[in-house]
């Protein structure tokens, strides 16, 4: 049921039915390309608007072509009917986007509005809400697609260029064959850019073409492998590209010096190698090992490593903090950063049950670091019971629905990993577009629409929605 194909009718009828909607929504597929396309690709286009924060980038591009198919469909809309799980998903994702959005106007703006350092939450909690839009808006127009065999090949090697581009640029950057900066020509070089001034001046760090926040780029890597591994067909083709892309990923998250990223990451690919089935795992191994080995012994080591960064001791030393990760010295100030957010709560026994508002965070003196902490402080204990349930809902779903094994399931899992020392799934500025693609890749991973509702169907969708609701 969640696969559902298009049934309508019989004969020509049926095949008429079928042309008409590929034909109708294929706006609303290349709108969904291009965003897929845009996540290799994490600074903003132009410097426009009130504050580099809100600086359009090619995700918000590609957004507004989503906003224009949907619009292009019009009344169509209510022929297209979502999988029952991704109704559910762009339902309770919307229940989250309309909490975030009256915290932000009640909690940020009315209440909090007096405070010396309210500026800095309306700003951050603004673009916090814009960004949750979007989000949904994507997320809703994946829904809508109808998906066969051809449009999730173009999605396959989209997402592949895409991730083959982050990682060599990640490398890239690393050994400083090419600064950051190469990246942005369109951003001035100044204080006006705010943190895309430290971005392109981090010569030497494994950031490539995604943005200035390590974890960020090793998450963002995660999600593009998980898309691919997803995608690809059966077989020893599909697994020798599968292994590709999770050796591809573990280097790529190696270099950016994100210790949790990597951990995250190392989780994701022992637990889809283990899954592999043994006949297949050596084999593909052995091949994506000779192709990486092929690249690796094309590239000037010598030349590179004189340009690789030595100002952490080395990358080598940082990473090897993993094994030690709650040692003071391996939290880099966040136990401070913590206690500091809890002082706060402390302070102000309210926020514990309401928060400060969307954005409130940025009042304190920054992000929590840790993605319960983190909505606790803007959205309270109610906030966090939301989101909770919408992520145990999410797990859930995604157990019962995934098509194609359960890399998405996985990805998820190893990402609240992260959660512990950044806020992977909450919609900061350091994170760009990360959640609104993650939700992305969950709609895709659980079926596309049909045109219309099956015929004799009624049962099976009464009990397929029962199952839903129970989440």
């Amino acid at each position: 049921m969640v696969g559902r194909e298009f049934a309508f009718g019989e004969g020509e009828e049926r095949e008429e039915v079928s042309r008409l909607w590929w034909y109708r929504t294929t706006p609303l597929f290349a709108s969904i390309c291009l965003y897929l396309a845009s996540q290799a690709y994490g600074p903003p286009i132009a410097p426009l608007g009130p504050s580099w924060a809100v600086w359009p980038g090619a995700s918000d591009l590609a957004v507004l072509c989503v906003i224009g198919s949907i619009a292009f469909l019009g009344s169509q809309l209510t022929s297209l009917f979502p999988t029952l799980p991704n109704r559910w998903l762009v339902r309770s994702f919307g229940v989250v986007v309309a909490y975030c959005t009256a915290s932000f106007f009640i909690q940020t703006i009315l209440i909090g509005g007096d405070n010396d350092d309210a500026a800095k939450g309306i700003i951050f909690g603004g673009f916090s809400m814009y960004r949750m839009v979007q989000f949904f808006i994507v997320v809703w127009g994946a829904a809508l697609l109808p998906m066969n065999a051809f449009r999730k090949r173009c999605l396959y090697w989209i997402g592949l260029v895409s991730l083959v581009i982050v990682c060599v640029s990640i490398c890239l950057t690393y050994f400083s064959a090419a600064s950051p900066a190469l990246f942005v020509p369109q951003l001035p070089h100044s204080r006006v850019s705010g943190a895309w001034l430290n971005y392109m001046d981090a010569a030497g760090e494994g950031l490539g073409t995604i943005g200035y926040n390590h974890g960020y780029v090793a998450a963002q890597v995660l999600v593009l492998a998980a898309v691919v591994i997803h995608l690809s067909k059966p077989g020893l083709f599909g697994t020798v590209f599968a292994i590709l892309a999770i050796l591809l990923s573990v280097i790529a998250c190696f270099f950016t010096g994100s210790r949790m990223g990597l951990i995250s990451m190392l989780l994701f690919a022992g637990i889809l190698l283990d899954r592999i089935p043994r006949s297949l795992r050596v084999g593909g191994l052995l091949v994506g090992i000779l192709i990486l080995g092929a690249f690796a012994a094309a590239i000037p080591w010598g030349e590179l490593s004189e340009g690789a960064s030595n100002s952490d001791t080395d990358l080598y030393s940082r990473q090897k903090a993993i094994f030690h990760a709650f040692n003071r010295e391996s939290l880099s100030g966040r136990d401070d950063i913590w206690k500091e957010h809890l002082t706060v709560l402390n302070d102000q026994p309210l926020r514990w049950v309401v928060g400060g508002g969307l954005g409130a965070a940025a009042e304190i003196g920054g992000d929590a670091h840790n993605q319960v902490l983190e909505i606790i402080t803007e959205l309270g204990v109610i906030g966090l019971i939301i989101w909770g349930r919408w992520l145990v809902g999410l797990i859930k779903s995604l157990w019962r629905y995934e098509q194609n094994g359960r890399v998405i399931w996985w990805s998820c899992i190893c990402l609240l990993v992260s959660c512990v020392s950044q806020e992977t799934l909450y919609p900061v500025a350091a994170m760009g577009h990360l959640l609104g693609f993650f939700v992305f890749t969950c709609v895709l991973a659980m079926g596309g629409a049909s045109p219309q509702q099956l015929p004799g169907k009624d049962e099976e969708n009464a009990v397929a929605l029962s199952e839903v609701n129970t989440l």
